[in-house]
């Protein structure tokens, strides 16, 4: 029977360095108050970021992962990114055609901006009102996230045929009630129609409350503009006057947020214009009015508006010439504008938010820098945590000891607290991480001999390959790999012993040293000890299985198996008196 195989995770040792301060550190959850997006403090907040394109085109999708979002983050100093999901009916790579792909790039997405530390918005980019389509997406992604402070819903791309008060703004109710089941908090930022060029015309009917009838709260209202495109002009020469449509919500107290603009015009494709001028004067504006932005887009596609060249790597680090004239325009934009503000309600108390100890133990280190009266909480009843200090009155040291862990990985979360004479409170998280080494693992060979109906294993490729060249073939048959058990002696691991019985002509098995003292000692006499057959893991392990162990009271003999399924079928089908079960016999993988 073929054995279902799976992978241990192996994480490396992380190293203990400082880590880095994020935006997210920084501002934390987002709230809308007014026209005006504040954080956690109560500042105002303007962010300035890339939206990527379409998801299902121009091989987009393939960009987002945590490569990539780190490079954004450290190199092109990015605090927001958009995820634009696409829906276009008739597509068949889009979120209709293919949900689980979508759901796969944008679940990567947001996984890589909350580990990175920056925000991310999650687009339903779509021209077409899909209520039902909108609402299992936006279900499924709440659901899962929460309030992850890092989010931002934007329910609706760009309305184009839609009218406000009877379509959209029912819409975005319905909507806005499936969010606010799993992320109460979140903003959730809404499209207005014609393209997102009529912001008042939702300024005339904001959205007050939910289709339940809840109050409405931390909404946002989109607005998207191409400086390239006449119709756009700032001073309102155009078709439309964005400015006048935007600072006409603004004024009613109503937040407007640019997911979407660029400095090209409305048309696609390499013949596109570019007046930076225009967009110029456009940042200038949303600057005075801490309007959140986002440029259209991080691409390889063939047109003005991409920031990248097809030699632009999927793992990041991109190169001078992997940017367009528009992406090294606008990273050199980002680096020198964001900023990663301090935090203005308490000092940094520690000089790193994280350390790493070892699998096999040791001791690091951290240090408190303020002279204030501190405090560390959160560390009793932790098995094998020592600190040098728990409390003191200075800055200094304080030296943090791990026991081996057994193999399994561990987060800690300590907090530290330190007391400001006519001040808050200060407190700063401390995350101890211990992670496991991989084990090396072996494979462990299964042989059937036809003439007692037993087993043989071996971890050893010389035994096997011997048997294969001095045994008779029609006794002895090679099954394959049954399972893989550890390749040495480690902390985790326990000698498997194999023993022959010389009268059935058949191995046993065992890695309980009782058992094995029990057997010579009682059966000595038709039982050889052969020694230490290979090694393998006496209790559960992270991706191991463990390995069930039958007799069968006919042959004298044992019969293994890793497959809980085949485990399942013996004891469901085959009487107890021909092969009876008796437990697990070690751990092992698969």
């Amino acid at each position: 029977m073929k054995l279902i195989r799976s992978l241990i995770l192996c994480i490396l040792l992380l190293p203990a360095a400082l880590s880095a301060r994020t935006i997210v550190d920084a501002h934390g959850p987002l709230h809308i108050d007014g026209p005006n997006i504040k954080d956690q403090y109560g500042r105002v907040v303007q962010l300035q970021g890339m939206s990527f394109f379409w998801h299902q085109w121009e091989n987009s999708a393939a960009y987002w992962n945590r490569d990539v979002i780190r490079w954004l983050r450290e190199d092109w100093k990015l605090p927001i990114v958009r995820g634009a999901v696409g829906v276009n009916p008739g597509d068949c790579c889009d979120y209709l055609g293919d949900p689980v792909s979508a759901m796969n790039a944008i679940t990567r997405l947001i996984d890589a901006c909350v580990d990175e530390g920056i925000y991310v918005i999650v687009d339903w980019h779509s021209h077409h009102l899909l209520l039902d389509e909108a609402t299992t997406f936006f279900d499924a992604i709440a659901s899962r996230y929460g309030d992850t402070p890092n989010i931002i819903y934007e329910i609706f791309n760009e309305p184009v045929e839609y009218d406000w008060s009877n379509q959209i703004k029912p819409y975005a109710e319905q909507i806005i009630t499936t969010i606010r089941t799993h992320a109460p908090n979140a903003i959730i930022a809404v499209g207005t129609p014609n393209w997102d060029q009529r912001v008042s015309h939702a300024a005339a009917d904001p959205i007050t409350q939910d289709s339940l009838g809840n109050p409405a709260y931390n909404i946002a209202y989109v607005m998207h503009f191409y400086a390239g495109d006449p119709n756009h002009a700032l001073d309102g020469s155009g078709y439309v006057n964005l400015k006048r449509e935007t600072e006409t919500a603004l004024n009613k107290g109503l937040c407007v947020i640019v997911t979407e603009a660029g400095a090209v015009g409305t048309s696609a494709g390499p013949n596109n214009v570019i007046n930076w001028p225009e967009w110029d004067r456009y940042v200038e504006w949303m600057d005075s009015k801490s309007i959140t932005w986002l440029q259209w887009s991080l691409s390889i596609k063939n047109e003005k508006g991409s920031a990248l060249y097809p030699s632009a790597s999927i793992a990041g680090s991109w190169r001078e010439t992997d940017l367009t004239p528009e992406g090294r325009r606008m990273r050199e934009y980002f680096r020198n504008t964001v900023t990663i503000p301090d935090d203005p309600i308490s000092m940094q108390l520690l000089d790193r938010d994280m350390v790493a100890i070892s699998h096999a133990g040791g001791a690091a280190s951290f240090a408190i820098t303020a002279n204030l009266p501190w405090t560390i909480t959160g560390h009793e009843g932790i098995p094998g945590l020592h600190l040098s200090a728990t409390s003191g009155t200075t800055a200094g040291i304080v030296n943090v000891q791990l026991t081996p862990s057994q193999g399994i990985d561990r987060t800690i979360e300590l907090w530290v607290s330190a007391n400001r004479l006519g001040g808050d409170p200060i407190t700063q998280r401390l995350v101890i991480e211990q992670r496991a080494v991989p084990l090396a693992k072996t494979t462990l060979f299964r042989f059937h001999r036809s003439d007692n109906s037993s087993h043989f294993f071996t971890a050893n490729p010389d035994e096997r390959d011997s048997i294969l060249a001095n045994l008779p073939s029609n006794v002895w048959t090679l099954e394959g790999r049954s399972h893989q058990v550890i390749a040495n002696e480690t902390p985790l691991s326990k000698p498997v012993y194999r023993l022959y019985n010389r009268i059935a002509g058949s191995h046993f098995y065992t890695m309980t040293r009782a058992e094995l003292d029990q057997v010579l000692a009682t059966m000595g006499d038709f039982f050889t000890l052969e020694g230490v057959a290979f090694f393998a893991l006496d209790a559960p392990h992270q991706g191991a299985l463990p390995v069930y162990r039958f007799y069968s009271p006919p042959t004298a003999s044992h019969f293994f198996t890793i497959s809980e399924a085949e485990k399942q079928w013996i004891i469901d089908n085959i009487d107890p008196s021909r092969l009876r079960y008796e437990g697990v016999a070690w751990y092992a993988f698969p």
